[in-house]
Formats: C-alpha cells, structure tokens, sequence
C-alpha cells in the first residue's frame, strides 16, 4: 500500500500500545470498549495498575508520538512540513484536554483535566520533532487530490484517538440498586482531619471492668460488646486476641480461656483493615495513616499518665485505591485528594452508595 512506510508503521504500533494499555490498565470504560479489537488486547490476568504519576501522562505521550509519526509517514511527500504537522497535533490535543476542564456532561467536554498530560502532550512533540527532523524528506511533492483524503483519514485518526477517554454522550450504566443513571458520578469525601479526630478506646464495662474502673477517671469511655459487623484479620498475641472489624477498627479479647473469650476493649480507628504488633506496640492502619497503640500502658497496673496510649503517624500510606470498586461503566469527572479519602459516591439523581461501612 503507497504511502504505509515505516513511520506510519510505527505509528499505527504506538497506537496499538495506547489501546493494550487502556484494555489492561485503565479500569475506566472507553469508546474503544465497543470494539471487538480491544477484547482482542485484554489479558486473560490483569495487570495492577501502575503509578499514578505515570498513568497521568503515559497515553497522552503515547498519543502525540502516534499521530505524529503516522502523519508524517502519510504527508512526506507534501509541500506540509513536519513543523506545521507537530504544531497542529499539538494544539489540536491541548484544547481537547483544556475542554475537560469544564467537567460537562456533554460528550467532547468529558475526561479528567491533568496539567502533567499538557506536559506530556509538550514534551512528546519536541521529542517527535526531534527525531524526525533527522529524517531526510523527499523533494519531490505529490500534488494529486490523495492528499485531501490522506487529510481526512489523519484527522478522524486523531480525533478517535484524543476521544479514547470519553464517553458516550447520555450513556447509561446500571447502579448497585438497580437503577440506570448517568455514569459520570460525583465523588463522597471524608476528611483526614474527621478520620484523625475520631481516634478512640473503649472498654468493655461488663467483661473489662478493670481495665474500665483504671481508665474511666481519666475520661477513656466505655461500652457493652455489640458484636463485629465486618469480621476482617484475626491476629493471636500473648493472652489476648484481636479481630479486626473491617473500616471501624480493632476489638480486643481476654484469650486466657480459649473456649471463652472474654471482650475488654474496643480501638476505634477508621479505615482499620490491617494489625501488626511488635513490642507491646499495637499498629493499625487507617487509610494514609498509621495508628500506634501502647499495650503496655493499657494493661500496667500504674500507667505512665505522662504518656499518651494512642498516636498516629500520618501520611505513611498509599490512599486506597477505589477505581476497582466502581460499578461497571460509572466514573468521576476528576477527584480532589486534598478534601479526603473517597468514601463512595453520589449520582445524577443524588443517590448516595459507599464501598464500605463506615460509622460517619
């Protein structure tokens, strides 16, 4: 075929590695999502999402290397010269995503606006100049009308591909309820600051009453056991076992009698999936965080009242990743770390749904 040279070749390829990447990394749904091709690119095992820092450019660089090459592969025998071509991709793809900053329903406003995609829209022209300028050009010019269609075959080229993360207009995705509404959803956040005030330790005040009577005066809470919602790790230690209630926190048992454990407390800490101890030191997680609870004192006989049995570590951890908890086909417009933890979601008709169960 006239005109498929190697730098349309390479283009076509990188093109190909956008929609391998989108059919196993992206968990979002995309218009390739309705081609047979993509169910073709998908990997039997998925494969785990890479950086974030990553993820926010890798497609857009892709993109601009593809379109540029396969347009310069196209046009090389043209009065076009590779500057105009590299300009034109770029702005065309910078105004596509300077749309997204409107967050529109509409169907060429939708996507998540990312200045590090602007970055890497810039840097991947440069890099597309750079090395085809190297490239000795032909000059001898075709001037049949093959040029116009080769224009139009370039243009839907690109347009498909800067479209590779919108949605279809008015598309609608099935709800945990049942109900079909809109798919772009609005985010449900719950503060950091909220989740670090809530820290918290009870003591049971019918099986742990001494625990209870040597905390109270000092204005430590107590409650009766009702139970463990979301049962999630068990973890056995010395005469004592912890279960883990999934997003709430830690109960604490009197293992002394097997047959029999005995409930005396109760470590609030939202976001707790996980327990470690290690020299008297319980560590629970919450979220970003990392809550430290000192056994020791809990359980001396004469506590340090100079030392505090509770601290956090904040910002430690890696916030949790909830892409894979969306429903099929629903997303977000964009998301604010700096507001919170994502907690679920609320829909076009403000119905609220969330991964997980909290005490909010």
């Amino acid at each position: 075929m006239r005109g498929l040279n190697r730098y349309t070749v390479y283009g076509i390829l990188l093109c190909i590695c956008g929609l391998f990447y989108y059919a196993n990394v992206r968990q979002t749904p995309v218009i390739f999502e309705y081609l047979a091709l993509l169910q073709w690119l998908k990997l039997a095992t998925p494969i785990d999402k890479i950086s974030s820092f990553i993820d926010a450019w890798l497609l857009s660089f892709i993109y601009i290397l593809s379109v540029c090459s396969v347009s310069f592969g196209l046009l090389k025998n043209t009065k076009i010269s590779l500057y105009s071509i590299v300009t034109f991709w770029l702005c065309f793809a910078v105004v596509f995503e300077l749309f997204q900053l409107n967050n529109s329903e509409f169907y060429i406003f939708r996507g998540t606006f990312d200045g590090l995609d602007i970055l890497a829209l810039i840097l991947g022209s440069l890099l597309s100049y750079k090395l085809l300028s190297k490239v000795e050009r032909k000059k001898e010019f075709n001037q049949n009308n093959s040029i116009i269609v080769k224009k139009i075959v370039l243009l839907l080229f690109g347009t498909y591909g800067v479209l590779g993360s919108y949605y279809p207009f008015n598309h609608q995705c099935e709800f945990p309820d049942g109900s079909m509404q809109k798919c772009m959803v609005e985010p449900i956040y719950l503060p950091m600051s909220q989740i670090r005030e809530s820290d918290e330790i009870f003591f049971d005040s019918e099986f742990g009453q001494d625990l209870a009577d040597k905390w109270s005066h000092l204005g430590y809470p107590t409650q009766i056991y009702n139970g463990i919602k979301n049962a999630g790790k068990i973890y056995l230690y010395q005469n004592y076992l912890f279960v883990n209630d999934r997003f709430k926190g830690t109960h604490v048992f009197d293992n002394s009698d097997p047959s029999m454990p005995k409930h005396i407390a109760y470590f609030r800490v939202m976001g707790n999936q996980d327990i470690a101890i290690q020299n008297n030191i319980l560590y629970l997680d919450s979220y970003t965080d990392i809550v430290a609870i000192d056994l020791y004192q809990l359980n001396h006989e004469q506590p340090d009242l100079n030392v505090v049995p509770i601290r956090r570590n904040r910002n430690v951890l890696e916030a949790p990743e909830i892409t894979d908890l969306l429903p099929p086909g629903i997303y977000y417009p964009g998301t604010v770390p700096e507001l919170g933890i994502v907690i679920g979601y609320t829909t076009s008709e403000l119905d609220d749904f969330y991964f997980w169960d909290l005490e909010l």
